[in-house]
């Protein structure tokens, strides 16, 4: 008994996001005995693992075989052909609705004449050629041949056949004449239609032209439309096919009922993984500064890509095989800076390690051919406002974040690859967000605040900003069409799911969107991180609570004071937890930085202790607000280095007091730490001031050089 997929009624689609899995429903009728059902056009990419049969009924479900088959083509032949026929129809259509009506009616009465005139000419000259006929026949008769009585016969018929092809051909002559007269007339009227629609055409408005201009091309992408159909179809029909057969035992219980072949209702529910479908989420941020709120439009993007459609089915979205990884770029961090005594076959200079930590030395500039670096790039402007060079992230984690529990598996037990890592995100205003494990070079401070040094070009994106190249896995970018908000969550533990409803899914290379829902953020707060010793730049760092949903690792759409500036990667987070993003960089601030400077010690050395050479560093970072607007929140960071040698001592030497408002904190975390010898200070700016942040520090060590450890 065989049945092709198509066929079939689709139950329900639950997307996962990488793969989709579909229940099927067969009602079937059985006999007595062994039974054998096919199921044919299963994708050919089906994860034959899962599939899996359940019955209910009188039947036994013996044994299942999986092959593969070539697909049959005649339905799909059949379907070209009626569309085929479609367009032809259209295509007449096309042609007649530029003929008015008038005018077609005239055309048509006219072909009716001259085919009726035609026939009357045939009837005259028939009845003429039927008495040239009698006439030759009389003439060939000969007296000696023909008797009297015969004779008398022929002359008879001869004058009744004479008198009736006689009315037939005055008949005939009648019509003619009537003919001719009524085409005269109908030629005369065709004429004049035509001429009233020449200057009808010539006379139209530019609206009315414009109405079948727009008629034309309305049938004209209906065809194409079609067409782009059908080709999508063929792109998504394989060559080969999945064929499923089942063996069914119906038992009986006595020989009556074997001898019975009285069929039996039975029904099977077919479910199976296959992969190229999915789902994954999207975001749309919503700041609004003068309020301090935010809203979050959680939005899911879904696609069919296999070669089966799913037709009237209940489609679910679940999050248990989330498994999202990749790099997001952060504000920079600063690790601890180590510092050791150098060894006797090392060869650095005196206080090298004193003077910049590893982190900041590969944040900085090389030189080409003994050219300064910020001549090293050839001069390129600003694509948009704000813009700023792109620079590569690293993970807000340190490492690839997956969901909990490690590689989610799949419903029936394969387990699920993770999704492809997301390209580098970009900050607000054009500017990209720095990662906290990587430094950016800074260019040399002057007196006023300074962009870092250009780096390559990546694509261009809105406002200047660099595109995050990302290869996605749902094809095509195109504009999904939107679907309004109708979905039901459910929670199942870890598991989320959203109802969508009843949805008919063809394949298709362009995804589907929906609106999961709209969240109202109960807390916004924003500050500006500056980290002057690896980029001279204020950086906007948003801080906000969740709201009682759930967030997966998506792209985020952020708009600021409806102000759109781009896209980024969320990180996941908790119901109600608080999570950050950073914003970019904030233009009104201006940052220089100055350092560092060094200044030589005196050396010391006791009766019974050990000459000691000391050495002391001085970095100077200078904030400006220019801006109209307080900033109610500004963090400065700052380090000092942490020796790991006994014989190397370093010491803070300012800031030693609190001077105007602002906080200073010194990290007394082991030097194990991320933090051991951070400098921290959190201050407020008013419009047009100015702060000077300055970090002074000594170094003793028993006179070796001083290296980064």
């Amino acid at each position: 008994m065989p049945y092709d997929i198509s066929s079939l009624p689709t139950t329900s689609v639950t997307f996962h996001p990488t793969t989709a899995t579909v229940v099927r429903d067969i009602n079937i009728s059985i006999k007595p005995g062994l039974n054998e059902i096919i199921v044919d056009g299963i994708d050919p990419l089906v994860n034959l693992e899962s599939i899996r049969l359940e019955g209910s009924g009188p039947a036994t479900i013996t044994d299942t075989q999986t092959e593969l088959v070539p697909r049959d083509s005649e339905a799909d032949e059949e379907e070209e052909e009626e569309e085929e026929e479609e367009e032809e129809e259209e295509e007449e259509d096309r042609e007649t609705e530029t003929i008015p009506l008038p005018l077609q009616e005239a055309r048509q009465s006219l072909r009716t004449r001259q085919a009726a005139l035609a026939h009357a000419q045939d009837n005259q000259a028939a009845a003429t050629a039927s008495l040239r006929f009698l006439d030759q026949y009389g003439l060939g008769m000969k007296a000696a041949e023909v008797e009297t009585a015969q004779l008398a016969t022929f002359i008879e018929f001869y004058h009744d056949q004479r008198a009736a092809e006689h009315v037939r051909h005055a008949q005939a002559g009648e019509e003619i004449t009537d003919l001719e007269r009524e085409i005269a007339q109908l030629a005369r009227t065709v004429q004049k239609e035509e001429h009233a629609w020449e200057r009808s055409q010539k006379a139209a408005s530019r609206l009315a032209q414009r109405e079948g201009l727009q008629r034309r091309r309305q049938i004209e992408q209906r065809a194409h439309q079609r067409r782009r159909e059908r080709d999508e179809r063929r792109r998504f029909r394989p060559h080969a096919v999945y064929r499923l057969t089942i063996l069914l035992d119906c038992q009986v219980e006595s020989e009556d009922d074997a001898d019975n072949d009285t069929e039996r209702e039975a029904a099977l529910r077919l479910s199976y993984m296959v992969p190229r479908a999915g789902w994954r989420a999207q975001y749309d941020l919503n700041i609004n500064t003068p309020t301090s709120s935010a809203k979050l439009v959680y939005r899911a993007e879904y696609h069919n890509g296999t070669s089966e459609t799913w037709r009237d089915a209940k489609v679910i979205l679940s999050s248990s095989q989330a498994v999202f990884s990749g790099l997001d770029e952060r504000i920079p961090t600063l690790k601890p800076w180590r510092i050791r005594l150098a060894s006797e076959d090392e060869k650095a200079g005196l206080w090298e390690g004193g003077m910049k930590s590893r982190e900041e030395q590969s944040a900085q500039p090389h030189p080409l051919f003994g050219k300064p670096a910020a001549l090293q790039a050839p001069f390129r402007p600003a694509s948009g406002a704000f813009a700023q060079p792109a620079t590569q992230a690293s993970s807000p984690f340190g490492s690839q974040a997956i969901a909990a529990g490690g590689r989610a598996k799949s419903l029936f037990g394969s387990a699920q690859a993770p999704a492809p890592a997301p390209a580098p995100a970009t900050g607000l205003f054009g500017a990209p967000v720095q990662g906290y494990a990587q430094a950016q070079a800074p260019a040399q401070a002057p007196a006023q605040a300074q962009a870092p040094a250009p780096a390559p070009d990546p694509a261009p994106g809105l406002f200047g900003a660099p595109a995050p190249a990302q290869d996605s896995p749902f094809g095509s970018t195109q504009p999904a069409p939107e679907i309004p908000l109708d979905s039901l969550r459910t929670e199942h533990g870890l598991t989320t799911t959203y109802n969508l409803g009843m949805r008919t899914l063809p394949p298709s290379s362009i995804s589907r969107r929906h609106i999961l829902s709209q969240l109202t953020l109960p807390s916004l707060s924003l500050r500006r991180v500056v980290v002057p010793k690896l980029r001279r730049a204020a950086m906007i760092e948003a801080r906000l609570q969740n709201s009682a949903t759930a967030l997966l690792r998506a792209k985020t759409g952020i708009t600021l004071d409806s102000t759109f500036l781009g896209n980024r990667e969320m990180p996941p987070c908790a119901p109600n937890e608080y999570f950050t993003l950073s914003l970019g960089v904030d233009p009104t601030v201006q940052v220089s930085y100055t350092g560092p400077t060094l200044e030589r010690g005196t050396a010391t050395a006791g009766f019974f202790k050990e000459k000691e050479e000391s050495a002391r560093f001085t970095r100077v970072c200078t904030v400006r607000n220019t801006s109209s607007e307080p900033l109610s929140r500004l963090l400065v960071l700052e380090q000092i280095p942490v020796p790991t040698d006994k014989d190397v001592k370093v010491t803070l030497l300012d800031p030693l007091t609190v001077d105007c408002g602002e906080e200073r904190e010194e990290e007394e975390e082991e030097s194990t730490g991320e933090r051991a010898g951070q400098i921290k200070w959190t201050t407020q700016l008013l419009p047009g001031e100015e702060k000077k942040f300055t970090l002074r520090y000594e170094i003793r060590s028993t006179g070796r050089v001083v290296l980064c450890s």
